[in-house]
Formats: structure tokens, C-alpha cells, sequence
């Protein structure tokens, strides 16, 4: 039970950095980031809840560390790029 708990935690993370611009003000920048990191962690469930490896579930190991130097950081751009645009 405790593994899941922290593998639940570990989950988290990407959204407790949306939630942490949210509360900065940066509205644009944490929807989309969440946006894109959920997105991926959608995916990320799919191939897990479809797969019938046991190694696919690595992925929920290594979702948040892309999440956090990749994918969030791109949907934080798209996200201040959209304000913008829309301004």
C-alpha cells in the first residue's frame, strides 16, 4: 500500500506545479501546463491499462520526470503564447 501511495505522490508532482502557478497568478502558463501534462498522463494510463507487460508500468516512474523537464514546460509556452495571441 505505502508503494502506491508514493508512486501516487510521485504522480502528482506536475500538478502541483500548475496548481503553484495558479496560485502566482500565471493562469495561462498553469492551463497549459496541465493541459499538457495531463494529456500525457492520459496516454501514459491508456498504454498501461492496455498493455499486458508488466514493464509498461515503468512508465508511471518516468512520466513525471518528463512531465517536469519537458512536456509541461512546452505547454506552459503554448499556454503564454495563446494569451497572447488572444490579447
Amino acid at each position: 500500500m505505502r508503494e502506491q501511495l508514493e508512486t501516487l505522490a510521485w504522480n502528482l508532482i506536475p500538478t502541483l506545479i500548475a496548481i503553484t502557478l495558479y496560485a502566482c497568478r500565471a493562469r495561462a502558463a498553469a492551463w497549459g501546463w496541465l493541459i499538457a501534462t495531463g494529456a500525457t498522463m492520459y496516454v501514459v494510463l491508456m498504454a498501461v491499462l492496455t498493455s499486458s507487460k508488466a514493464t509498461e508500468s515503468i512508465a508511471f516512474f518516468w512520466a513525471p520526470i518528463w512531465n517536469i523537464l519537458i512536456i509541461g514546460p512546452i505547454g506552459l509556452i503554448v499556454g503564454l503564447l495563446v494569451n497572447k495571441a488572444k490579447k
